[in-house]
Protein backbone atom coordinates (compact mmCIF):
# COMPACT_ATOMS: atom_id res chain seq x y z
CA UNK A 1 0.00 0.00 0.00
CA UNK A 2 1.73 3.23 -1.10
CA UNK A 3 1.81 6.00 1.49
CA UNK A 4 3.78 8.50 -0.56
CA UNK A 5 3.96 9.48 -4.18
CA UNK A 6 6.84 11.25 -5.82
CA UNK A 7 6.16 14.61 -7.38
CA UNK A 8 8.75 16.62 -9.29
CA UNK A 9 9.63 20.03 -7.87
CA UNK A 10 8.26 23.01 -9.80
CA UNK A 11 11.64 24.33 -10.89
CA UNK A 12 13.18 20.91 -11.64
CA UNK A 13 14.61 20.22 -15.10
CA UNK A 14 12.71 18.01 -17.52
CA UNK A 15 14.58 14.92 -16.42
CA UNK A 16 13.90 13.94 -12.81
CA UNK A 17 16.65 13.00 -10.46
CA UNK A 18 16.34 11.67 -6.91
CA UNK A 19 17.38 15.06 -5.52
CA UNK A 20 14.77 16.91 -7.58
CA UNK A 21 11.79 14.89 -6.33
CA UNK A 22 9.47 16.02 -3.52
CA UNK A 23 7.51 13.48 -1.50
CA UNK A 24 3.89 14.15 -0.59
CA UNK A 25 1.48 11.91 1.30
CA UNK A 26 -1.33 10.27 -0.63
CA UNK A 27 -4.85 11.02 0.50
CA UNK A 28 -6.29 7.55 0.83
CA UNK A 29 -9.95 6.70 0.98
CA UNK A 30 -10.87 4.73 4.09
CA UNK A 31 -11.21 1.04 3.42
CA UNK A 32 -14.54 -0.74 3.69
CA UNK A 33 -13.38 -2.30 6.97
CA UNK A 34 -12.54 1.15 8.36
CA UNK A 35 -15.93 2.54 7.33
CA UNK A 36 -17.71 -0.41 8.97
CA UNK A 37 -15.66 0.00 12.16
CA UNK A 38 -16.48 3.73 12.29
CA UNK A 39 -20.19 3.01 11.80
CA UNK A 40 -20.22 0.37 14.53
CA UNK A 41 -18.39 2.68 16.91
CA UNK A 42 -20.86 5.50 16.25
CA UNK A 43 -23.80 3.13 16.77
CA UNK A 44 -22.34 1.90 20.07
CA UNK A 45 -21.80 5.46 21.28
CA UNK A 46 -25.34 6.41 20.28
CA UNK A 47 -26.72 3.43 22.25
CA UNK A 48 -24.64 4.44 25.27
CA UNK A 49 -25.87 8.03 25.08
CA UNK A 50 -29.49 6.91 24.75
CA UNK A 51 -29.10 4.41 27.55
CA UNK A 52 -27.36 6.76 29.98
CA UNK A 53 -29.59 9.75 29.38
CA UNK A 54 -32.65 7.54 29.09
CA UNK A 55 -32.04 6.02 32.52
CA UNK A 56 -31.57 9.45 34.08
CA UNK A 57 -34.73 10.71 32.40
CA UNK A 58 -36.77 7.73 33.62
CA UNK A 59 -35.59 8.25 37.19
CA UNK A 60 -36.39 11.95 37.08
CA UNK A 61 -39.80 11.38 35.48
CA UNK A 62 -40.99 9.32 38.43
CA UNK A 63 -42.07 12.46 40.23
CA UNK A 64 -40.60 12.08 43.69
CA UNK A 65 -37.37 13.29 45.21
CA UNK A 66 -36.20 10.78 47.78
CA UNK A 67 -33.04 8.99 48.82
CA UNK A 68 -33.59 6.32 46.16
CA UNK A 69 -33.45 9.00 43.45
CA UNK A 70 -30.03 10.19 44.67
CA UNK A 71 -28.69 6.64 44.96
CA UNK A 72 -29.85 5.73 41.46
CA UNK A 73 -28.39 8.91 39.99
CA UNK A 74 -25.10 8.13 41.70
CA UNK A 75 -25.16 4.57 40.36
CA UNK A 76 -25.80 5.72 36.80
CA UNK A 77 -23.10 8.38 36.91
CA UNK A 78 -20.55 5.95 38.34
CA UNK A 79 -21.52 3.38 35.72
CA UNK A 80 -20.88 6.00 33.06
CA UNK A 81 -17.35 6.55 34.42
CA UNK A 82 -18.02 10.04 35.65
CA UNK A 83 -15.81 9.22 38.63
CA UNK A 84 -16.55 9.07 42.34
CA UNK A 85 -15.31 12.54 43.34
CA UNK A 86 -16.98 14.23 40.37
CA UNK A 87 -20.25 12.36 40.94
CA UNK A 88 -20.26 13.28 44.63
CA UNK A 89 -19.46 16.92 43.83
CA UNK A 90 -22.20 17.24 41.20
CA UNK A 91 -24.88 15.50 43.27
CA UNK A 92 -23.96 17.48 46.42
CA UNK A 93 -24.42 20.72 44.48
CA UNK A 94 -27.70 19.55 42.98
CA UNK A 95 -29.02 18.44 46.39
CA UNK A 96 -28.02 21.79 47.86
CA UNK A 97 -29.88 23.64 45.12
CA UNK A 98 -32.94 21.39 45.55
CA UNK A 99 -33.05 22.39 49.23
CA UNK A 100 -32.25 26.07 48.65
CA UNK A 101 -34.70 26.50 45.77
CA UNK A 102 -37.32 24.25 47.38
CA UNK A 103 -37.64 22.02 44.36
CA UNK A 104 -40.35 19.42 44.94
CA UNK A 105 -40.66 17.61 41.61
CA UNK A 106 -38.04 15.21 40.31
CA UNK A 107 -38.39 16.42 36.71
CA UNK A 108 -37.16 19.83 37.90
CA UNK A 109 -33.94 18.18 39.10
CA UNK A 110 -33.03 17.43 35.47
CA UNK A 111 -32.28 21.07 34.70
CA UNK A 112 -30.34 21.50 37.95
CA UNK A 113 -28.26 18.42 37.14
CA UNK A 114 -27.62 19.70 33.64
CA UNK A 115 -26.63 23.15 34.97
CA UNK A 116 -24.17 21.68 37.47
CA UNK A 117 -22.55 19.43 34.88
CA UNK A 118 -22.11 22.32 32.46
CA UNK A 119 -20.76 24.57 35.23
CA UNK A 120 -18.25 21.92 36.23
CA UNK A 121 -17.09 21.44 32.66
CA UNK A 122 -16.83 25.20 32.15
CA UNK A 123 -14.64 25.51 35.25
CA UNK A 124 -11.97 23.16 33.88
CA UNK A 125 -9.15 25.08 32.16
CA UNK A 126 -8.38 23.91 28.66
CA UNK A 127 -4.77 22.83 28.24
CA UNK A 128 -3.14 23.27 24.90
CA UNK A 129 -6.28 24.69 23.34
CA UNK A 130 -5.91 26.48 20.05
CA UNK A 131 -8.45 29.15 20.81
Amino acid sequence: MPFFRRRPKQDAPERETEAAVAIEPLAEEPSEAQRIAEQKTEQALARTRRSWFGRIASILDRGRIDEDLWLELEEIMLGADVGLRTTEKILARVRERVEKERVREAHEVRQLLKDEMVDLLDSVPLRGALW
